[in-house]
Parts: structure tokens; C-alpha cells; sequence
């Protein structure tokens, strides 16, 4: 069994949700195995299903993904070499997956106290 890590992206628009939920409803897996494929593909690496069905979920701009450790520290070393967030950068990926508009991936502003 492949270990596996979380990832919680906040502000995914509306447009990468649905075509998520469309290919996972086409499929018939989940929407994170739908992403997991993507983000894997992206890095050359082979990722097994792991949900053996589709839930449309809610349509929430948060995205709660269970991705194996290997895609995740292939996330975190391209996302800090490039001074982008993960959640940003797997939003990248799933938007140039789908043809969608790439929103930029960079790091939020730190607030000053």
C-alpha cells in the first residue's frame, strides 16, 4: 500500500471543479483520483485509483486531496524552486490539464503585525 499525505487547496474556481467532477463522473472514480492522476502524470509517475466510485461532492472553493508522498514532495520542491504555493501549483497543473486559464501560483502576501 502506497503511503499517503494530505493536501488542502483553498480557492479552487468553479470551472477546474467542474471538469474535475465531469471526468470523475465519466470514469466512475473519485474526484481525487481524478487529480491524483493528473498531478501524477504531470511527474511521470504511476498512481493506482484508490476510491472505486464517484461522489460529486460539494461545490466548495476547497479541494481535499490524499496524495501520495512521492507526487507531494515533487510538489513542494517544484512549488518552493519557483516561490509558488503547493495549492497554487497543483491549481496550475489542473488548469493547464484541462485548458483552462492559469490563475498565477505565487505565494500570498504575509500580512505585518
Amino acid at each position: 500500500m502506497v503511503e499517503k499525505s494530505d493536501l488542502l487547496i483553498d480557492g479552487v474556481p468553479r470551472l477546474t471543479r467542474r471538469k474535475l467532477q465531469a471526468e470523475a463522473r465519466s470514469e466512475q472514480v473519485s474526484i481525487n483520483d481524478v487529480a491524483v492522476a493528473v498531478l501524477c502524470a504531470h511527474y511521470g509517475l504511476e498512481c493506482d485509483p484508490t476510491a472505486p466510485r464517484f461522489y460529486p461532492g460539494k461545490n466548495s472553493p476547497k479541494l481535499y486531496l490524499r496524495i501520495p508522498i512521492e507526487v507531494h514532495r515533487q510538489l513542494r520542491v517544484e512549488a518552493a524552486s519557483n516561490g509558488w504555493t503547493q495549492g497554487g501549483l497543483v491549481l496550475k497543473i489542473l488548469a493547464e490539464h484541462y485548458g483552462l486559464p492559469v490563475r498565477p501560483a505565487n505565494r500570498r502576501a504575509k500580512l505585518r503585525k
